[in-house]
């Protein structure tokens, strides 16, 4: 058929092909085209709609304009609607007949959106066949399907969408023309054609939307958001009738029902979408807000929530589905209370909604009821219950139904094994106090994050998501409904229910309680002595682990009251814990190892003070009740472990009290604003102060060394705190004694005066104060000797701002330096390093031990000693020294280090392995510091320190060759610097009477330790001091028989000196040294035999020079004593005597004289190997 473009008249029939569009009607104005503009699924935390969508342009405004008859020609059309262009033809639509042509096309372009959605998923359709649209049409059998696969989906979609724009806009003009019935009428055959979502197939129910919008291409897109754009359109045409809405909320519901069937399985709840699309909730939305506005305005009789209510009642029942599933659609629904008409999201409008009954509460009552009998899925429907909490506020009825149905669970809970948020007072008041910050009832928490987020808790209890709900409720309760619902609490738990609960019981009932403690600030005392009543009913069935639960939260209660800044001085629970915990402590000697236990619970709620409790106000809350009189007798008697963690935590409490100090005002001498600060310290003070005295000397504490930085921060912090709030007139007295005691003292563990200094430091302004240059000196040089890591603030102070050093021992020696030169007080500045250098060398202090002890042990002997070797070295010695005066630190050191060699005991052989370990490294700079003083030939004392030295370095340290390091040995070391400097009170005056000395001689272990000391001398070829012990060696051969002592070893020790006998240098030495021994000793007469003996190894020795000098030099000697000997026997000849002597002339009657080297000739002028060469003995061991 043809029409004139102009006409009015419609076809005759509304069956006349698929009304395709010419081209200039394929494009329609946009600004009068209103339908959903997809921007895909919705997403968590964006709660904005499509820019492009029906409400946010403005739909929503308009729908409850048309509904509450407040529009106007001017704004939504024309006064008389004629001659309006639609699906290519013009129509008049004042008239009624052509009117319903208008929606019999709509229905055929529906159908044939259909169609093309069917072809495009090659999908079966339903049992339906398809949309079962009436009237006889039959539009899939009459019409072309080539030209149907022309048709564009979006064109389609737009102009049904342009006609019932215009319809709608045109709502109130039709009623006022036509009677409503009848105008209503004309659609109610295209709204039996669409039927409903229960018809749809699964491809269209399980459509996703598309985040391109309406650009998008899919037949399906177009053809599920244009079945939503005709229900929007019918229920604004049907107006207030109740059958259109629950119509429209049936199919919602359904389509929701769809959606959580065939979501994944193994998705959460909270992670499964009711929604389609965007643009499902952007229709929820619209229709909520339009019905809301309805009933304000008196056309309905219900609110939204009331309508949704009586369509999930319905549905459910048809369906029987699960239970979970309208908490998890109404949860989600929800928010759609805070949408404003504009489409504007606003958290916290659906809370006012709510004042006024419009929430879906009263729907939810029923449901949980139902939920309760049924169970499942606890943890997740409480999670979803979260949302209701958020978008509607605060519910006493609801909590107090969901809290009837955990009554009986209380203590039941198969998969509820693990108790970590329960462990510890800590870890119980971060549970409570994350429960109290993460929930969702506050304004913050429902701004910007999803729901869920708010209630990742605990995924072990879900007890605990209740207990967030809780707070949540009762953040935004009033105090009468608060107090309402604290008494329906208790009423469940009576004494017949809770007498038997168990550790989970116990810890589900407090935890809750200690929430509502929280929230109920003016009640917190009674709901903290409530329950304890409720605690107490199980008394007589405590085991262990119950009481140990009881006492953490009496503990976890007591800090959450002093959040509240309740006082609790007279608290129930506070006396009746305290009285517990003091008994526990008066045990602590005791083997059982529970009541450890339950007293380290009193420690842990003495370390949540001062990271949970505020800081201190103008009101004492009574902390100073918490150190329990018996906390002496505890650190006395209990173990290492728990003293160290006890210690620890009252430091905290004390630096927390320093800490609240600073913070009032910089300057130290400030008065609390009230006097809670000074009652704890007090009371710690005079607690811990007698255990910390008797523990922090050495060898008297059972405390590790390496576990005293806790003792030593606390002995700071008294220290500070003593000078802070004491006015009496001998504190400055006080803080000496402690000073003296915990820093100074020489018996205290090391590590607690470097920790004691490391806290007194952190406040510069005390040390300032309180203590001199001098006595800090004093402590820096305390340190520096027992190798403490010493504060920078300490160091600046002695050097200034400008020092750099790698080392303590460097420090020390430029200190020395720098010391010398400016004369200070430097014998009282070195007595803390004398007096600790003397309870070394006496080994009262860190006497050696086991273990790691050990090397701790070794260290600081080490470190002690050699800084005394650095101050008498780098020191200038008159500074340090003074003759005569016994008290002086030269003296001092000195007499510590060096002992008298004889008589008595040697000294190698009273000091330990540590102490000669560290002599032998230190001793020649303690030697070369004494022979660098001037007047030390002239100082009696000196000269014998000197031949204490020298003894030490022949005596103490000889092992064997192989294990030396001989350039590094002292008997090397110093002999080389006599010899190089001429030191002729060792060479001529020292080594002699050590050689002479009654000791060595007679005393054989003495004599073998002296053999082999030359021995080493002559490996390592020192000619000169080996010749000058010469006549020793010769005392120690005659005086001991060969199977006492090293015979082989001595006998190459006198060959080897005796082949220098031709070098003018030694030739007079050796020949004295024979002199010596031989004829002012008159050793001859009576050693003759081994005298010959000696010979004789000299005669066949390899070296020409020695066999040369025994045949000049020592054979004529000896003929003089044979004539002398058989004079002195007065029986003429001795052939005793002239046989031995005639053999040895004949041993070397083949010698024949060497050329003696030049005089001034020295072997060290030779390069090292020739030296070697020509002083080494072949047959040397």
């Amino acid at each position: 058929m043809e029409f004139e473009s102009e006409g009015i008249t419609p076809p005759s029939s509304p069956i006349f092909g698929y009304s395709r569009l010419n081209d200039e009607d394929s494009v329609i104005d946009s600004g009068i085209v209103f339908c959903f503009n997809c921007k895909g699924q919705p997403r968590p935390n964006d709660f904005s709609f499509s820019p492009e969508g029906c409400i946010l342009r403005r739909e929503a405004i308009t729908a409850q304009e048309i509904l509450n008859g407040n529009t106007s020609s001017s704004t939504h059309g024309l006064d008389k609607p004629r001659l309006v262009r639609f699906f290519g033809y013009n129509f008049d639509l004042l008239d009624k007949e052509q009117l319903k042509t208008l929606i019999a096309i709509c229905r055929k372009n529906v159908t044939s959106l259909e169609v093309l959605s069917e072809s495009s998923h090659s999908y079966i359709p339903g049992p339906s066949g398809g949309l079962p649209f009436g009237n006889g049409i039959d539009a899939v059998a009459a019409d072309d399907p080539d030209e149907l696969q022309n048709q564009d989906p979006w064109a389609l979609r737009q102009n049904i969408c342009y006609f019932f724009n215009m319809i709608v806009r045109q709502l109130n003009y039709y009623k006022r023309v036509w009677k409503t019935r009848d105008f209503e009428d004309l659609f109610v055959g295209l709204k039996k054609s669409l039927g409903s979502v229960t018809d749809w197939s699964n491809v269209l129910r399980n459509h996703c939307g598309f985040r391109s919008g309406n650009e998008c291409t899919s037949s399906a897109y177009h053809f599920f958001h244009l079945q939503l754009e005709l229900r929007w359109s019918l229920f604004l045409i049907f107006g207030s009738s109740p059958s259109i809405i629950q119509w429209l909320l049936d199919d919602l519901i359904n389509l929701s029902m769809y959606k959580y069937k065939d979501d994944s399985n193994e998705r959460s709840l909270e992670e499964k979408q009711p929604f389609n699309c965007i643009c499902v909730k952007e229709l929820w939305t619209m229709v909520k807000l339009v019905i809301d506005d309805l009933k304000t305005s008196q056309h309905v009789e219900h609110y939204f929530w009331e309508f949704y209510a009586q369509s999930m009642e319905r549905i459910s029942a048809i369906s029987r589905s699960d239970i979970c599933f309208p908490i998890w659609l109404t949860s989600n629904l929800a928010q759609i209370s805070d949408y404003t008409v504009a489409g504007v999201y606003c958290p916290g409008r659906g809370k006012e909604e709510s004042k006024n009954g419009n929430n879906g509460y009263k729907h939810l009552h029923s449901i949980f009821k139902e939920w309760g009998n049924r169970g499942g899925k606890s943890v997740e429907v409480l999670k979803l219950s979260f949302n209701f909490l958020q978008h509607w506020g605060e519910d006493y009825e609801t909590l107090l139904l969901i809290w009837n149905q955990w009554v009986p669970r209380l203590d039941k809970g198969n998969n509820v094994t693990h108790f970590e948020s329960y462990s510890s007072v800590e870890s119980w008041l971060k549970l409570i106090l994350k429960l109290l910050k993460n929930n969702p009832g506050t304004m913050e928490c429902s701004q910007n994050t999803s729901p869920s987020s708010h209630s990742s808790i605990s995924t072990t209890d879900p007890f605990l998501e209740f207990v967030l709900l809780v707070a949540g409720h009762a953040k935004l309760f009033s105090e009468k409904d608060l107090k309402k619902f604290k008494v329906n609490i208790c009423m469940k738990l009576t004494r017949s229910n809770s007498t038997d609960y168990g550790e989970l019981g116990i810890i589900r009932v407090c935890t809750l309680f200690m929430v509502l403690m929280t929230v109920s600030k003016g009640e917190a005392l009674a709901t903290c002595d409530r329950l304890l009543d409720i605690l107490s009913y199980g008394k007589r069935t405590n085991t262990t682990g119950r009481q140990k639960t009881i006492l953490r939260a009496y503990s976890t209660m007591i800090v959450l009251l002093l959040r509240n800044e309740c006082v609790i001085t007279d608290a129930k629970v506070t006396t009746s814990i305290m009285k517990t915990f003091n008994e526990y402590l008066s045990q602590s000697s005791s083997s059982d190892a529970a009541n450890k236990e339950f007293a380290m619970i009193y420690i842990e709620l003495l370390d949540s003070l001062p990271k949970y409790s505020p800081r201190f106000g103008n009101t004492s809350l009574g902390r100073d009740t918490l150190i329990s009189p018996n906390l002496l007798m505890w650190l006395s008697n209990c173990g290492p472990n728990h003293v160290l963690r006890t210690v620890r935590v009252l430091s905290q409490l004390t630096g927390w009290i320093i800490t609240v100090l600073l913070s009032r005002s910089n300057e130290f001498d400030v008065s609390p604003a009230s006097s809670e600060h000074k009652d704890l310290f007090c009371k710690i003070r005079e607690k811990c102060l007698p255990f910390m005295k008797s523990c922090v000397l050495l060898n008297a504490n059972r405390i590790p060394s390496t576990d005293m930085e806790p003792l030593a921060v606390l002995a700071g912090d008294i220290t500070i705190l003593t000078r802070h709030f004491s006015n009496s007139s001998k504190v400055h007295d006080e803080i000496s004694y402690q000073f003296e005691l915990f820093g100074m003292n020489e018996r205290t563990c090391p590590i607690f005066s470097e920790c004691y200094a490391m806290r007194l430091f952190q406040n510069k302004n005390f040390i300032a104060n309180n203590f001199s240059d001098l006595r800090l000196s004093q402590l820096w040089v305390r340190l520096i000797a027992l190798d403490c890591h010493i504060p920078d603030q300490l160091t600046e102070q002695i050097f200034g701002s400008s020092f750099c050093s790698t080392s303590s021992q460097s420090l020390l020696s430029e200190f020395c330096k720098r010391e010398g030169a400016r004369g200070k007080d430097i014998q009282t500045i070195f007595s803390p390093l004398a007096v600790l250098l003397h309870g070394v060398m006496s080994e009262t202090l860190f006497k050696e031990a086991q273990g790691s002890a050990k090397v701790e042990s070794e260290n600081l002997i080490s470190s002690v000693i050699t800084c005394s070797s650095v101050v008498l070295s780098r020191m200038k010695f008159d500074n340090i020294y003074l003759r005569g005066d016994a008290t002086s630190i030269g003296h001092k050191l000195l007499n510590s280090l060096i002992l008298p060699s004889w008589p008595g005991t040697p000294p190698w052989e009273k000091f330990s392995s540590s102490i000669m370990k560290a002599l032998e490294t230190n001793l020649f700079d303690i030697f070369s510091a004494v022979v660098s003083f001037p007047g030390t030939t002239n100082d009696p004392y000196l000269c014998r320190k000197l031949q204490d030295i020298v003894v030490l370095s022949f005596f103490g340290f000889v092992r064997s060759a192989n294990d030396v390091d001989k350039d590094q040995h002292p008997m090397f070391k110093t002999l080389n610097l006599c010899e190089d400097r001429n030191i002729t009170v060792v060479q001529n005056q020292i080594l002699p009477n050590v050689v002479a000395g009654e000791q060595v001689v007679k005393d054989i272990k003495l004599s073998q330790q002296f053999i082999r000391a030359v021995g080493l001398l002559r490996s390592k070829g020192f000619a000169t001091p080996a010749i000058r012990v010469l006549s020793g060696l010769l005392r120690a051969y005659l005086s001991h028989p060969p199977d006492k002592i090293n015979n082989n070893l001595l006998n190459h020790n006198i060959v080897y000196c005796c082949q220098f006998g031709l070098t003018p240098l030694y030739k007079t030495m050796i020949v004295d040294s024979f002199k010596t021994v031989l004829v002012k000793e008159r050793r001859f007469a009576f050693n003759h035999r081994r005298v010959f003996q000696l010979c004789s190894a000299i005669a066949k020795g390899e070296r020409p020079q020695a066999r040369t000098f025994l045949k000049s030099e020592i054979i004529p000697m000896l003929e003089e004593l044979v004539v002398m000997t058989e004079q002195l026997r007065g029986n003429g000849i001795d052939n005793s005597l002239r046989a031995p002597l005639q053999a040895l002339k004949n041993e070397v009657s083949d010698v024949v004289d060497v050329e003696p080297p030049p005089f001034g000739f020295s072997f060290f002028g030779l390069p090292a190997k020739k030296r070697l060469f020509f002083l080494s003995d072949p047959a040397a061991d």
